[in-house]
């Protein structure tokens, strides 16, 4: 799903995919952003065009980028897979997780040679 918006359309899907991706229902993201579960369904079924502020709520209550919505390209293919999936683990998790990467970093940096 990495491919950007090719008309309207493609954007409630996206919206569907990465609401999928995140595990949450459609009432799940009702409950945590105020937009109404009918509303988010027509937008998700290319009925409804959603405001850009519906979009950036929307964004925000998903954890996920405007970018990763319009299917704009970028470098980092898994990260927004990865902030999905950390932002359903608790904070104290979050850190272990920070530290483990901040530990494999370390690890890298070692075993770089210099130029």
């Amino acid at each position: 799903m990495d491919k950007p918006i090719a008309d309207i359309t493609d954007l409630g899907q996206r919206m569907k995919y990465f609401r999928e991706l995140s595990g949450m229902s459609q009432t799940d993201v009702s409950a945590k952003t105020g937009i109404s579960k009918n509303y988010l369904s027509a937008v998700e079924r290319g009925v409804n065009i959603p405001s850009a502020n519906i979009l950036i709520t929307y964004a925000k209550g998903c954890h996920i980028s405007l970018d990763d919505i319009a299917g704009l390209p970028r470098d980092d293919g898994i990260l927004p897979e990865l902030r999905m999936r950390l932002s359903t683990l608790d904070i104290e998790t979050q850190r272990i997780i920070l530290q483990m990467i901040d530990a494999l970093d370390s690890h890298k940096t070692k075993e770089t040679p210099p130029e």
